[in-house]
């Protein structure tokens, strides 16, 4: 089983990094996370080598908002804009792009929601959407227009 009271190595050292007046605890609390999540430019070029896309999109700040958790941004390269999970979560001006088609909500949920928060497509199956809010931001979420 997991000792809660440590952390991976990579993580370790990213903490120590980055944060060095917070300890073991802290960095396993989800509040903490939440709290110092990363969610500007001027708090993602202290951790990470920013592409002209990237700064330019940041810059921008349109669409979705950026929140990285310090645990999530551990795991992402530094250099590396075309990290898969990178991409997951630094805007980039590919976001900017609007095709034909594209709606913001693609699944239609607002269409199927009966009550706050309570979306019924199928007749054996609900969705709570218990809370706007999300740990990390992934750039590519179906329920952008809702958090945030």
């Amino acid at each position: 089983m997991h000792d809660r009271r440590s952390i991976t190595p990579h993580a370790s050292a990213f903490r120590r990094r980055h944060f060095p007046g917070a300890s073991i605890r802290e960095w396993n609390d989800w509040r903490w996370q939440l709290r110092s999540s990363f969610k500007d430019l001027a708090q993602l070029e202290r951790i990470l080598e920013l592409s002209a896309p990237e700064r330019t999109a940041l810059q921008a700040g349109r669409h979705l908002p950026t929140q990285i958790t310090p645990y999530y941004a551990s795991l992402l390269s530094d250099t590396d804009p075309d990290d898969p999970l990178r991409r997951t979560v630094v805007m980039t001006t590919d976001e900017f792009v609007r095709s034909p088609g594209e709606a913001d909500d693609p699944l239609d949920e607002d269409g199927d929601l009966r009550a706050p928060g309570v979306v019924h497509r199928y007749p054996d199956r609900v969705l709570f959407l218990v809370t706007p809010i999300c740990p990390v931001y992934c750039r590519y979420c179906t329920r952008s227009r809702i958090v945030g």
